[in-house]
């Protein structure tokens, strides 16, 4: 026989291998006894290989990693070799934990029912440990990121982390969670689940899955024997030795055979050819499994060669439909795939033709972009099938051309785009608008003293649409890169600029002049062009106010827009007041469902506005009334709660409450992924969120690779030097200041800072105190200075100076003084101090971070009291971070140099 290595042996034995999982189980016997009439030895092989397949456990089963195993264990009995496992973990203890029996041996680890027994507690669990000899450092870093990933995950159906370390010989080991259970599609048959039944256990995966997502983690590996289902019902996920973090570089771990970790009949095609990994391979296997749950049977025969990278084919072309393939059943056939009780199979296809097809269709799609976004999308599918709603899902039309055609012509196509995102709201508005009004004119029939003003509503917002809709057409037209003047380089400010030229010339409509006035002027400010902008938006505004309280819904959008504009450029007082003067539109009008969700923006940006004025307590009482009233209008499962969650998370860090902040963040990423149309740069803000909360939980690692997740979205889905990109270099200059990394901190704090200055943003006075934190821990004194000088302006010409972060620049700028030969500035370094105790007395970044400055300017100036300033620096620290926070164990050896115990 070959060897285990040789290339011919192992091409001639995957083959037969896929041969053979084509097959049902009577087949298989069959094609292995001729199999074995020829050659013995490698019909033995293949039956180890489909006994291990079948016999998959609490590990990963890649097939590459099975087959080398299967034939070791080949090789040992061919030399009467036998197996000691049993033995070997007699009285065997690890860590706590004592061996019981053995569960499984796969690719590179062995599983053992361990237990552990401490007084009166008892419990058990699944311990896995690297087999001997596996300890290459691939295979190694393979087994600790499995551990890593199992720690960062805590969910009620994925089985759960319990400890971790090395045994007495070197070996890393984990601890899991024992479950026992029955595979998903085995306790569906078993327990004769009714549709309804099966979509809800499936639905209950699909949470665990997208909450590893959440999490950035892809399983990539799921199938029915990875996921069991317990006594009570309860779904529980398994194994993540293939997972994958979104995160980590490209894989390359392969096995020894050349072949990839994967179960072929689960695998997505891009996990086939060894193309990227993303969330949507998760959504793949999850759809084999619905597949399989629904029609018994799995989606598509894999060609051979399939597990040795060679393409799938037309399979997906090919695929017979769940409700199709229920017809071609005969009763006693699907009672032996669904269980007792089955339905009749006409009966159960007519039952899952339609959008149950589609949704399984959707999930199996070939081309990832294709399929739905996540695991929560899907989930959100059948949630809304279950709930007899429309679904998400749509049969595959036209659409996907379409979409090809603006790849092709991405320029003409972005500022068509652009344009309709700036007027699209207001032409909707209106034609909503004129379907209630005719409404109520139909009403007015039966009610005549006011049918003829309900009438005049009608005329003028039907007339009011036609002329939008006219108006977005001959846009529409002018962005056409074949038909513009200035062919595919059109800009989407020239764009917004000729919209800008036909809306002066419609002054036979005022009221619908005015409304473009404002969408126009909103969306230059969007683009860049802020003055011009303004100046429309200003204009649109002051025609409002003239025509009216039939124009008050269209005046209170754009008070809302001026004051996102001022709050974002740091006009606060502006801003407030063009806010309130919103809301109390609102309230004249009265209750409206078409403006509730108006009003809740305007709040919304209110919030921000008093956040921004150093009130957080107050602000964070307004965002948490507002996701309540979006939740009561909307549902807490719509995705646009998603906005909410995240402006919650941002009080929270800016509270310093990071365990509160990532919560927050976690919700607002689960909603997001309910929305399969979201834009994916919506997750930059998500991800920059949910890295500020690690770093303040101490967690630097996870915060850079979350943080620079962020910065890719970024760079690859928004303008180049887009604000939240430099957000994210902000928050990195921080997380680098903090590690040491001080050349990296610079780096990203000076692009940060360049983004900011173009426009005056209000982040600015915080960047730049970053950019000087950074120079002085460099030892460059006389920049640090000039940024410092300028950050405390700022904050100082555009924020409330009651905020905590204005008297940490302030400090700040003080000790670089001081580092410049300014003894007098401890004054003022003591008087910014007294300030930020006076008004923030709680344990803050803020605080922490000055008493820090204090602590090193006495060392600095050689005073006594050093030791004092050092003791007061690690007091905040703990009471903030808590005692093993990295921050507070540098402060530690600080307070050790220093002299104290």
């Amino acid at each position: 026989m070959p060897p285990p290595g040789d290339a011919a042996h192992w091409h001639r034995l995957s083959a037969a291998l896929d041969e053979l999982l084509d097959l049902d189980t009577a087949e298989q016997g069959e094609r292995l006894d001729d199999i074995a009439r020829a050659d013995p030895a490698f019909a033995g092989e293949l039956r180890a290989l489909l006994n291990a397949e079948s016999g998959e456990g609490l590990f990963e089963r890649g097939l590459g990693a099975l087959a080398h195993e299967a034939l070791e264990q080949s090789a040992s009995a061919s030399k009467g070799g036998t197996s000691n496992a049993a033995s070997e973990q007699d009285a065997v203890t690890i860590g706590h934990w004592r061996l019981i029996e053995p569960l499984g041996r796969g690719g590179m680890g062995e599983v053992f029912l361990a237990q552990r027994h401490d007084g009166d507690f008892t419990q058990r669990a699944a311990l896995k440990r690297l087999k001997r000899g596996m300890d290459s450092e691939d295979i190694l870093q393979r087994f600790l990121q499995e551990r890593r990933i199992l720690a960062s995950l805590a969910h009620p159906n994925i089985a759960r982390l319990l400890d971790g370390g090395m045994d007495g010989e070197g070996r890393p080991y984990i601890v899991m969670e024992h479950v026992e259970g029955t595979p998903i599609t085995d306790w569906a048959r078993e327990h004769g689940l009714s549709l309804r039944e099966r979509l809800t256990l499936l639905r209950k995966v699909c949470d665990a899955v997208a909450y590893a997502q959440s999490r950035l983690v892809v399983h990539r590996d799921l199938k029915p024997s990875n996921i069991l289902v317990d006594a009570q019902g309860e779904p529980h996920l398994l194994d993540f030795g293939i997972a994958k973090l979104l995160d980590d570089a490209p894989d390359a771990h392969h096995t020894r055979t050349g072949l990839r970790a994967l179960s072929p009949a689960y695998a997505a095609p891009e996990q086939i050819h060894g193309e990227a990994i993303s969330t949507a391979t998760d959504v793949h296997a999850l759809g084999v499994v619905l597949y399989e749950m629904l029609a018994g049977q799995l989606p598509y025969r894999r060609e051979r060669g399939l597990t040795t990278g060679v393409g799938a084919g037309g399979e997906y072309a090919s695929l017979v439909r769940p409700s199709q393939a229920l017809r071609q059943l005969e009763p006693t056939q699907l009672t032996q795939r669904w269980g007792e009780g089955a339905p009749e199979p006409a009966r159960l296809a007519r039952l899952v033709a339609g959008d149950l097809d589609r949704i399984v269709l959707a999930a199996l799609r070939p081309e990832p972009e294709r399929r739905y976004a996540s695991a929560a999308a899907l989930g959100a599918d059948l949630g809304l099938y279950l709930d007899g709603r429309p679904i998400n899902a749509r049969p595959d039309t036209s659409g996907y051309r379409i979409r090809k055609f603006v790849l092709r012509h991405r320029l003409g196509a972005a500022a068509t785009a652009l344009a309709l995102i700036a007027l699209v709201a207001s032409f909707g508005t209106a034609l909503w608008q004129a379907r209630i009004a005719r409404d109520q004119a139909h009403e007015a029939n039966r009610q005549r003293a006011l049918a003829e003003q309900h009438l005049a509503r009608a005329e003028a917002q039907a007339r009011r649409a036609e002329e939008t809709k006219r108006f977005v057409v001959s846009l529409l037209k002018a962005g056409n890169p074949e038909l513009s003047r200035s062919g595919a380089q059109t800009s989407a400010v020239d764009l917004i600029r000729d919209a800008a030229l036909r809306v002066d010339a419609l002054t036979d409509a005022p009221d619908t002049q005015a409304e473009l006035q404002v969408a126009i002027g909103h969306g230059l400010i969007s683009l860049g062009a802020a003055d011009e902008g303004r100046t429309r938006l200003d204009a649109g505004i002051a025609q409002l106010r003239t025509l009216g309280e039939a124009a008050w819904p269209a005046l209170a959008d754009g008070l809302h827009y001026s004051a996102m504009h001022d709050t974002a450029t740091g006009r606060l007082a502006a801003a407030m007041a063009d806010s309130k003067e919103a809301l109390a539109i609102f309230d004249r009008i009265g209750p409206r469902a078409d403006l509730a969700l108006g009003r809740i923006a305007t709040l919304t940006t209110l919030a921000k506005n008093v956040q921004f004025s150093g009130d957080l307590p107050a602000s964070q009482a307004l965002y948490e009334r507002i996701l309540a009233e979006r939740e009561t209008l909307l549902g807490p499962d719509d995705p646009r709660l998603a906005v909410d969650w995240n402006n919650l998370g941002a009080t929270a860090i800016r509270r310093d409450r990071y365990a509160e902040a990532e919560h927050a963040y976690a919700q607002a990423s689960r909603l997001l992924a309910l929305d399969p149309q979201a834009p994916e740069s919506r997750q930059a803000w998500l991800h920059l969120g949910r890295a500020n909360a690690l770093f303040g939980l101490g967690r630097f690692d996870e915060a850079d690779a979350t943080g620079l997740a962020a910065l890719d979205i970024a760079e690859r889905t928004l303008p180049a030097d887009h604000p939240i990109s430099a957000s994210i270099r902000t928050m990195l200059a921080l997380l680098y200041r903090h590690a040491g990394r001080l050349d990296e901190a610079a780096a990203m704090a000076e692009r940060a800072r360049a983004t900011f200055a173009a426009t005056n943003a209000s982040q600015l006075g915080w960047t730049e105190a970053q950019l000087g934190l950074t120079l002085l821990a460099q030892g460059r004194d006389a920049e640090a200075l000039d940024v410092l000088v300028a950050a405390e302006d700022h904050f100082a010409s555009r924020r409330n100076r009651e905020e905590a972060d204005y008297f940490q620049v302030r400090a700040a700028l003080a000790f670089a003084r001081l580092r410049r030969g300014d003894a007098d500035a401890l004054s003022m370094l003591d008087e910014s101090l007294d300030e930020l105790i006076g008004r923030h007395p709680h344990p803050s970044n803020a605080l922490a971070e000055t008493l820090t400055l204090r602590a090193e300017a006495a060392a600095l100036l050689g005073h006594d009291d050093v030791a004092q300033w050092r003791e007061r620096e690690l007091e905040m620290l703990t009471a903030l971070l808590g005692p093993e926070h990295p921050r507070r164990l540098a402060a530690k050896q600080r307070s050790n140099s220093a002299g104290l115990s």
